[in-house]
């Protein structure tokens, strides 16, 4: 796969580094989320070409290359951010801005609601989600998910089901997440407050997140 990007009325895709560029089929996608990274996930362990793209009430897969853009999941909300498992590749998530927290654990075919508690947290709109592998104790990965009032998480001990509100940032709108796995440590973008650091994320089977008041601006 080369470099896919979201553009004004389709997802378009370049296998010579931006010389030239693809409209993917279905032609015409529009996307809320359209201009952030997250509203597409491509590429993952096994399958380069496998491509998710959350447009609108959609979330659309492609599984090979050539193939067109299917719709995995149609929802009554705009679905505005997809995060694959960079190492299972049959495991993906997706946030609706104004709804629930979603996984799947067959490449997209089926979904689940993951939400759980997280509503009666006021997390206000989601707008964005992070799977963070813990490759230090297997079974303890971690999903993320950014709001209008800050960060929450969920362990996979708990079947992401679990959430709690992490102090790690202010009541800010989170509006990006990364992990870098061989820093261990997570970068948090929000509107209007920077782009806050915290690492390490993980010791052994504990998420540090839970136990630490305050992260690097």
């Amino acid at each position: 796969m080369g470099n896919t990007t979201p553009a004004f009325g389709g997802v378009y895709e370049s296998l010579d580094q931006g010389d030239t560029i693809t409209q993917l089929n279905p032609k015409g996608i529009q996307a809320f989320g359209f201009g952030g990274v997250s509203s597409i996930a491509a590429g993952g362990p096994g399958n380069e070409e496998l491509l998710y793209v959350a447009a609108n009430s959609d979330l659309f897969r492609r599984t090979a290359a050539g193939n067109g853009l299917v719709s995995v999941f149609s929802s009554g909300n705009l679905i505005l951010a997809v995060n694959q498992d960079n190492e299972d590749i049959t495991q993906a998530f997706f946030v609706e801005l104004f709804g629930s927290v979603f996984r799947t654990e067959n490449t997209g075919t089926s979904w689940t609601d993951i939400g759980g508690n997280l509503s009666s947290l006021n997390p206000g709109r989601l707008w964005s989600v992070l799977h963070l592998n813990n490759s230090l104790v297997a079974n303890t990965d971690m999903v993320a998910v950014g709001a209008d009032n800050g960060l929450f998480v969920s362990s996979e001990t708990t079947g992401f089901t679990s959430w709690t509100k992490i102090s790690v940032v202010p009541n800010v709108i989170v509006t990006g997440l990364t992990y870098d796995a061989t820093l261990n440590e997570m970068f948090i973008n929000t509107l209007g407050r920077g782009t806050f650091s915290y690492g390490p994320v993980f010791e052994a089977d504990t998420c540090l997140l839970y136990t630490s008041d305050a992260a690097d601006e």
